[in-house]
């Protein structure tokens, strides 16, 4: 039976490489939920209780309009925290996807590392490192 306190990752990103990462990283210490496309991860967040925090990779859209959009559609939805994955050479774009409702914006190989700080903070322990 899977203990319900377990910390719930949910990682939006059509990248095999960034998802392994995160299921790599946090095994033993979180479970995550994995999601390819924008469909699937919204039929995820509307059925998946307990979600600790979202990781989503603005790339996955097919515009940058699209990505603000999904953003705010998350944030509507789920009250917790969202780390968007992007470019950091775009600071305009970084910067909407902040506003839309992500809390931070960085590159995907340093995010769980990133992830893993924040959950630490939010539960106020640390997690099985």
């Amino acid at each position: 039976m899977k203990n319900n306190s377990v910390s719930k990752i949910f990682v939006i990103d059509n990248c095999k490489d960034t998802q392994q990462l995160f299921i790599n990283y946090f095994a033993g210490k979180a479970d995550v939920i994995s999601a390819y496309n924008l469909p699937y991860a919204l039929k995820i967040l509307g059925r998946e209780e307990g979600i600790s925090l979202i990781v989503y990779n603005s790339n996955l859209a097919d515009s940058q309009s699209e990505a603000i959009n999904f953003i705010k559609t998350i944030h509507a939805q789920f009250p917790g925290l969202i780390v968007g994955l992007s470019a950091l050479s775009n600071e305009k774009y970084r910067s909407e996807l902040s506003l839309a409702g992500c809390f931070i914006v960085t590159e995907a190989n340093i995010a769980p590392a990133l992830v893993l700080t924040l959950l630490c903070l939010k539960l106020g322990h640390s997690l099985r490192v």
